[in-house]
């Protein structure tokens, strides 16, 4: 959570984020707080409000739950979790150049489904951009009853807001817009043409979209955008990873502090749609470990009941603390029982194997009296459907060779 203010400042009143899709409401304090929407905005009121800017630069990342008011649907969810870095402190354009390739090289290293398009633009400085609007709001009025109703609102608002409107008429009148080339500043145009010359020189290809905006108000100079051709994922849906530059960020929480910064994120639902290999990223099954009961006479009857004693379970624990310091998981099975431990009857080794093949456990390591007298297990290959004795000191040796 954070103070609502951290986003209405950040990321424009008239952002969709902002007013449409932030969870808001009032602490006890009769403080406006919301559900974080965006990592950005929070980590650059972090770097202020822990003292972080006396020691640039600094490289950061994040992971963690966001929250936005969507429509859900595959690939947008109103929670959802988001992977981000951040450079703080660097101006030049070799930043840019780091970032653009550290996410592309973390895109190729997933092997995703379909295509992964580079999208690139800049939305050039505070001269720039101000030249640029004027003449984006001059021409958008002169085709203002082509536009949508959103879009007609904007106008007025947030111009820019426009170019990243997906109605099909917005689509159409975009297409003769001017191009914010034709209004950078010396500096600007320079940074962006040295961004484009080092990624043709390291062999990445991209695209140059003139009306990619990004869609908060806190961005100038280079934005880009990872799109995928994959049919996993709809056409709205097919950003995977997006970020760009935002020198003016972190002075909004600090007037006296003008601090450069740029970054990206992604939403790891949308790139865990797209995984091919997704069966080798998921954790393996654990380990099951199985207790055999003993049939004992049960005192001043002539009847018989299934019990451990505590022997067996000190022998679980051991094993299972082997498995883990070696990097496998593990459980112990169990049976739900009602009432005292004394009275209830410990589940039988044909119950307990059927709960661990039922959990999709690949292997079993069974335990009993005679095991512990011998310092040996019983593994249990549920693949091949085999098992063998082997000694607690081999378990790991026998597990890895399997």
């Amino acid at each position: 959570m954070e103070h609502t203010s951290t986003f209405t400042r950040t990321s424009g009143q008239y952002s969709d984020i902002v007013s449409k899709e932030m969870y808001t409401f009032e602490d006890k304090n009769g403080d406006s707080i919301s559900l974080r929407p965006e990592g950005t905005a929070g980590t650059a009121r972090a770097l202020i409000s822990n003292g972080l800017q006396n020691s640039l630069v600094k490289k950061l990342f994040y992971s963690g739950h966001m929250f936005r008011h969507e429509r859900p649907q595959k690939g947008r969810l109103r929670q959802f979790d988001q992977f981000g870095v951040e450079i703080f402190g660097p101006s030049h354009p070799a930043s840019d150049v780091e970032c653009i390739y550290l996410a592309y090289k973390f895109i190729a290293e997933l092997q995703l489904d379909g295509d992964t398009t580079i999208i690139l633009n800049t939305l050039g400085d505070e001269v720039s951009r101000k030249r640029y609007e004027t003449a984006l709001i001059s021409y958008l009025s002169s085709k203002k009853e082509k536009l949508s109703k959103d879009s007609v609102l904007r106008l007025d608002k947030n111009p820019l807001r426009i170019l990243d409107s997906k109605d099909p008429f917005d689509v159409e009148v975009l297409e003769g817009s001017p191009d914010i080339l034709s209004f950078l500043s010396d500096s600007s145009r320079d940074r962006y043409l040295f961004v484009e010359s080092a990624l043709s020189d390291l062999g990445i290809s991209f695209k140059r979209d003139k009306n990619l905006v990004r869609g908060l108000d806190y961005y100038d100079d280079t934005v880009w955008e990872f799109v995928s051709s994959s049919s996993r994922l709809g056409k709205s849906q097919n950003t995977i990873l997006a970020g760009g530059r935002y020198n003016k960020l972190v002075g909004i929480f600090n007037s006296g502090v003008q601090i450069p910064g740029i970054g990206w994120a992604a939403g790891i639902e949308r790139l865990s749609f797209l995984l091919k290999n997704a069966e080798s990223l998921t954790e393996p099954e654990p380990i099951s470990i199985i207790l055999v009961p003993e049939s004992r006479m049960v005192e001043n009857t002539e009847s018989k009941k299934r019990i451990i004693g505590y022997k067996l379970v000190s022998m679980a624990m051991r094993v299972s603390s082997l498995l883990t310091e070696n990097g496998f998981r593990s459980k112990v099975i169990h049976s739900p029982n009602v009432g005292d431990f004394e009275e209830a009857e410990y589940p039988t080794l044909k119950k307990q194997l059927s709960i661990a093949n039922k959990s999709n456990s690949n292997y079993v390591i069974i335990i009993g009296e005679n095991e512990i007298k011998d310092n040996k297990l019983v593994l249990k290959n549920f693949l091949e459907n085999s098992q063998f004795l082997c000694r607690f000191e081999d378990l790991i040796y026998r597990l890895k060779s399997l």
